[in-house]
């Protein structure tokens, strides 16, 4: 058999040698250019400084110190505060009926502010929390004829906690009356939990990035109390309040320290699938502050509807800084005028306010049994 061939087809053993050479200095060259792009990009990548301690520890551990609030709210000087309602000046009182408020540990995880979430209760039948009522691999859960709260092991499928109110028990099936005065305060069952994040001022970073999983798991209204139901003054909802405090807590009230304002993000809403709302003060009456009324979906387009589908909700990388700015031209604003409905803020450097406390929970006038997960949640500051 003939074969064909050329000059070009036969190297040397210098020549192999040669393009070996070469194409690993071109491999280098990829590799080097490729370390120096990642360095890069790392370096451009914004820095953040986590503000929560992370919500989905194992196990929960609820200190054994309740405390009951006092029934009214007080200034500097310890005095009762008024707030005005319809243009009612109006003593603001806190919740009376079953007040209490249990320090929650995870894994003896302390915070440099205090402790790492707090679980408040208010007029309601509440679960004790020093009393386990059922402890299995994945899950610890405290659970009474009013109320449900557990905590769910990271990797179990159950991370998070679940809060629940069974407003037909709270409330023992009757609609509550009306308010005979403008005045007149209701109970109204709660389950909240809190934690004050790391004290950061505004002036420390640029955005304030919010991270929060949801699924709603009921939200039940029997029959036979569809007809007794006031939309307009009754619901179950569940609140999401970013509450922001000038950093000189100290004293000087002349000079604005200690004010705050805030947030307040009505996050589900059994009343209604079709409108997100931002609702009014149909639950707690106003304090002196102002409080930036956000719907769902303002946060995310689409929110709502899932929520009500029994859908799990993520919220990813939402910046709350342009909300936060809004809620304090709008507290200038209205702290200018003279009605008195909301204090006048004195120092207006944003910079000097910070994230006081941020909680979440749900918050019941109706006969409705609720239940929802919670998980993942994270505040951090985007430098």
């Amino acid at each position: 058999m003939f074969r064909y061939s050329t000059k070009a087809q036969f190297l040397t053993g210098a020549d192999m040698f040669k393009n070996i050479q070469a194409k690993h200095k071109a491999l280098l060259s990829i590799f080097v250019s490729a370390g120096f792009f990642l360095f890069l990009f790392q370096n451009m990548m914004p820095l953040r400084t986590p503000l929560l301690l992370d919500l989905n520890y194992t196990d929960g551990v609820f200190a054994k110190d309740p405390t009951n609030h006092k029934d009214y709210l007080e200034d500097e000087q310890g005095n009762p505060l008024y707030g005005f309602i319809n243009g009612e000046k109006c003593m603001l009182y806190k919740m009376v009926a079953g007040n209490q408020h249990y320090p929650l540990f995870f894994n003896n995880v302390t915070h440099s502010r205090g402790h790492a979430w707090s679980l408040g209760q208010w007029d309601s039948e509440p679960v004790d929390p020093l009393t386990l009522t059922r402890v299995d691999p994945n899950v610890s859960e405290w659970i009474n004829p009013y109320k449900k709260f557990s905590i769910g092991k990271p990797g179990s499928g159950k991370k998070g906690i679940i809060m629940g109110i069974n407003g037909e028990m709270e409330y023992n099936g009757l609609w509550v009356p009306p308010r005979e005065t403008i005045c007149e305060e209701r109970l109204h069952p709660a389950m909240l939990i809190a934690q004050m994040p790391v004290a950061l001022t505004f002036s420390n970073y640029k955005k304030l990035m919010f991270q929060f999983k949801m699924k709603v798991l009921k939200d039940e209204l029997k029959p036979q109390y569809l007809s007794g139901w006031d939309k307009k003054s009754t619901t179950s909802h569940i609140k999401i309040h970013v509450n922001i405090r000038n950093i000189r807590a100290d004293k000087n009230v002349a000079l604005g320290h200690g004010q705050t304002f805030g947030l307040s993000i009505n996050f589900y809403d059994v009343r209604n699938t079709d409108t997100s709302y931002a609702s009014g003060d149909f639950i707690h009456r106003p304090q002196k502050r102002y409080m930036l009324k956000l719907g769902p979906d303002d946060l995310l387009p689409g929110t709502r509807t899932k929520l009500h589908q029994k859908m799990w909700v993520n919220l990813e990388n939402i910046d709350l800084m342009p909300f936060i700015k809004k809620a304090f031209e709008n507290a200038i604003k209205f702290g200018d005028r003279t009605d008195g409905y909301v204090d006048k803020i004195i120092e207006r450097d944003l910079g000097k306010y910070m994230v006081s406390s941020i909680n979440y929970g749900w918050e019941l006038s109706s006969l409705h049994n609720v239940e929802a997960h919670i998980s993942d949640i994270n505040l951090e500051a985007e430098h």
